[in-house]
Parts: C-alpha cells; structure tokens; sequence
C-alpha cells in the first residue's frame, strides 16, 4: 500500500491508530478480570505469563507496578487501567514502530490524529462505560468504542459504525486465482499456472482430484456448501446452468421467515444466495425500513448491498417495493401522491445498486374503472422517472384486481411505454378482494386460469417469478406444472432471470430453496 501510495508522490498519510486503545476497540477489552487482560500484555514482544513475578523483578516493566499496583487496583477503573498500559506497550512499542518503519521505507511520514496530546488526555480521563458496555457477554451487539461511534454519528453511514471488527490479511486469493472485481496486474498471476499444472493426469490419479471440481470450487471462486441432508446448497455448477435459456436469481422473501426473526439480517442475503449457487437477486423493501424516507436508511441500503453484491459476485436484478409505501391506485389525492413519491425514492435505490428493474404493486380503490384510471396515471409517473434512470417499472400479478389478467395488462398497455411492463407469478392467480394472490392454500374461490395468465403477461415481461409451495417424490411441483410453465416463457423468447419464490411450510425455507432452483434446472435443460 505504502509504495502504491508514494508512487503518487504523496509524502504524508493519515492513519487511525490508537482509536483501539483510546476507546476499547478490542474483543478482549470486555473481560472484566484486569488479570486476564494483563495476560495478554507483552514487554519487548514477549508474553508476560505472571505479570506479578515478572514486574517485581523486571526493571522494563516496573511501570506496571506503579499505575496497577495490587492493592489500589480492587476498586479503580480497571479498563482504563489497561488501556493505558496497551497503549504504552503493544501500541507504542509495535505498531507505531511498524508503520514508521514501513513509511520510512518509502520517504514517507505517518500522522495518527487520535493520538493528539489534548485528545488523549481528555479521552484517557473518561470513565469506563462511555467506551464500551460493561455487560457486554449478555449483548451480542458491537459495543466497543462506545464513544467514538457516537462522535461520529450523522457524519458516518451506519453500516461502517455497526461493522464489526477485522484485521488486515493478505490478499492470497486474489493474487493467486484473482477475483473479477479486481484489477490487473497482481490479479490472479498464478491462475493459468496452477490450472496448467493440476491439469496433470498422473497428479490427478496420484491425489484422487477431479479437475473440474477444482475449476468450479477454486479457479472460479465458487464456494460449494451442503445443507444437513447432505445436499449440495450451491447446486449444479454454473457451466449446466449456462445450457438454460434463463438465468437464476432468488427472491428475498422465500427467507421471508429467517429475516423477520432476526436471526439474519437482510444484508447477509447477497452471501447466502451466493452460497446457493444463484447468479442475481431480488430485494423486498419490507426488510429495509424507512429507504423510502430517511436519507441516512437510503445511503445505507445503497452503499452496503452495492458492496455486497459486488463481494459476492451477484447481480442485483430487482427490488419488490411493497404496501408499506402506499397504494398507487389510492382514490385520495394526497395518499396517492404520497404513494408515487416514496415509490419514487425506492425505484432511486434500486437503480443505484444496479438493478435493471422495480417491482411495484397496483392496490387501492376497488372499483376497477377508477382503478384503471388511477394505476394508468401513477405508473405512468413512475414510468417516465424511471426511463431517466434507465430501469424498468413492473407489476407483478399480486392478487385482488392484479390476478385479473386481463384487467391489469389494460392497465399496462394503456401506459404504452417501454420501460413499463410486468413480472409474471407463477402462483399467484387468486382474484380475492383480499390477499396476495396465492393459490396454494385452497381456500381462493375465483382463481385465474395460471397458464393463460401468465401466457398474457409475457408479451411484456421483465423479470418471472417461480412461486412453489411443495413438492412430490420425484422433485415436482404439486401444483404447478413447471414444464408447461417453463415452455410459455420459453416461446416469447425470454432470456432473462426467473426468481425462485419459495412460500411452502413443509420443507424448510432453504430445504425449499433448492427443491425449486432445481426442479428449474431440471425441466430447463430438458426443454
């Protein structure tokens, strides 16, 4: 980096050291025993493994004796305590050595503004607790550098204050077998070699490898996990995907259950949907509260899932925008308007990580000619908005007056522009007042024809969605005859992503998953 630098002829750097030992910055700055934390000290880049012993008979670490003395230590304030002494040893006597070191290197000089002798000493004297919550073994929260984070609240985006601490690592990987998102010249040097030469029959007879499975797991940096029944989670290889006419991407709500817990959080969806082997993947808004109208949860959303999706080398395809927005067909003026408004932020946010289209929905009034002039009106809006960011507006059949298909391509076509179109459901036909347009519950009793219907929406289709529920021994859909479905959208000429849009109970939500990206795979090659 420093030589990167100095090529630039930059002569001085900025750098944050000592915010660790100002602030509590460290995992282990949360044990309340000052014992183990001075376990972890080292005098001269060696372990002190009795700090007791070796103080009182080591001259080079009597200081330890006078600012942590046995008998005061009881009932003082033991974190700050050892902050100091850290910043006095690893701090002073390895880490500021090594960056001057490596700046003097190449005639340059290091500048540590946390260091300033008015911002430690004030800093220094704070108590304990506004550097890091003291109960923090009972809240798995980030809690270290208490203090600083708030400083810097409103001047810094959340997702870099909520980040969780890393090290700095070589970048092996990168300069080994190279990542797209990197450039030349360093990127993936030794790829061709190291394929050239496992590429060796005898090698491949002598340590039992199979080629191709190194070409997918480490030369094209594709990780392969497996799920408790022993299932491959990343699924067929991207080369048999490449033989489908589609590509595959994964709706967010079939982890629907996995967010709303808490148990993951909705920026984690990129990985794990690299994981499972998707090329592209589809947002629901729902999980991202406030986009539409506070300016810090819209930078956040766009800055972590651009970076995100980048890190996991998927394609941001779409984003589902839902009621929480407003109804778009609302017969109130001020409500509807409302409505476009915040759908226009969001169709911002999507096209600011890159997807190429937004979902919305058409609710509102339940006449369907004030309907159809009220959704005209505002997708039309949206439309021409959109067309100025280069990304589409579709309407997913979502049940109520969406899942008449007739009546809702009156409303597209009544838009007649290019950029407005429609991402047909594969089960969501229910036309109920009410509801979102499942039919897998059997309780809807006007149910559009599914094949007729989304037959009717491909003529303007931008994105398709594989809704299932359940599946028979031999890996089908119970409901849905994929291949009937697969050969209508296959006939338009459609190249594009299908979502897979797991809502079924039986299997698990991952377990779901993978039953229906692969019941797509499947009947994609044989068609």
């Amino acid at each position: 980096m420093n030589k990167f630098i100095s090529s630039h002829d930059i002569t001085v750097t900025l750098a944050g050291d000592g915010g660790d030992e100002l602030f509590a910055g460290y995992k282990h700055h949360k044990d309340p025993d000052w014992r183990g934390k001075l376990k972890m000290l080292r005098i001269n880049n060696r372990p002190l493994k009795n700090p007791e012993l070796e103080c009182s008979l080591d001259d080079q670490c009597s200081y330890l004796l006078e600012w942590l003395p046995l008998k005061q230590v009881k009932n003082k304030d033991h974190l700050n305590d050892f902050l100091y002494i850290e910043s006095l040893n690893a701090l002073a006597e390895d880490f500021l050595v090594r960056n001057d070191k490596l700046g003097m290197a190449f005639s340059m000089e290091g500048r540590f503004p946390i260091l300033n002798k008015r911002l430690r000493d004030y800093v220094r004297a704070l108590p304990s607790e506004l550097k890091i919550d003291i109960d923090f073994a009972k809240k798995p929260k980030n809690k270290h550098k208490y203090l600083q984070k708030k400083a810097y609240q409103g001047l810094l985006p959340k997702y870099i204050l909520e980040h969780s601490k890393t090290g700095w690592r070589f970048p092996t990987d990168e300069i080994l077998i190279g990542r797209t998102d990197q450039p030349a010249p360093d990127n993936g040097v030794l790829k061709d070699y190291i394929r050239e030469t496992l590429n060796n029959k005898e090698l491949m007879d002598i340590f039992e490898y199979d080629m191709t499975d190194v070409e997918d797991r480490y030369l094209n940096n594709r990780d392969h996990k497996k799920n408790a029944k022993g299932v491959d989670k990343a699924g067929p290889g991207l080369k048999s995907q490449k033989e489908l006419f589609f590509k595959l991407s994964l709706a967010q709500w079939s982890f629907h259950n996995l967010f709303q817990s808490g148990q993951k959080s909705p920026y984690e969806f990129a990985k794990i949907s690299k994981e499972l082997g998707f090329q592209g993947i589809e947002y629901v808004s729902q999980f991202y509260p406030n986009v539409s109208t506070d300016k810090s949860a819209f930078t956040e959303f766009v800055n972590r899932n651009k970076d995100l999706s980048n890190k996991n080398e998927v394609e941001n395809v779409l984003v589902m925008i839902d009621d929480e927005n407003g109804n778009l067909a609302d017969e109130d003026d001020n409500k509807r308007n409302d409505s476009i408004e915040m759908h226009k932020n969001w169709i911002n946010a999507a096209a600011e990580i890159g997807c190429s289209s937004a979902r919305l929905n058409l609710y509102g009034s339940k006449n369907i000619e004030i309907w159809k002039s009220l959704s005209i009106e505002s997708l039309t809006k949206l439309g021409e908005h959109a067309k100025s960011l280069n990304i589409n507006v579709i309407v997913e059949n979502h049940g109520r007056i969406t899942s008449n298909i007739p009546e809702l391509m009156d409303v597209i076509y009544g838009v007649n522009m290019d950029n407005v179109g429609t991402l047909p459901d594969f089960g969501n036909f229910c036309m109920a007042d009410e509801g979102y347009g499942s039919v897998f519950d059997g309780t809807c009793a006007t149910i559009y024809d599914f094949y007729k219907g989304v037959e009717e929406m491909m003529p303007k289709a931008f994105a398709v969605s594989a809704k299932s529920n359940d599946f028979d021994e031999n890996g089908d859909e119970k409901t849905i005859d994929y291949t009937k479905m697969l050969k209508i959208v296959k006939s338009y000429g459609y190249t594009g992503y299908i979502g897979v849009e797991y809502e079924g109970e039986r299997l698990s939500e991952e377990d779901g998953i993978i039953a229906t990206r692969d019941l797509l795979i499947k009947v994609g090659q044989s068609i």
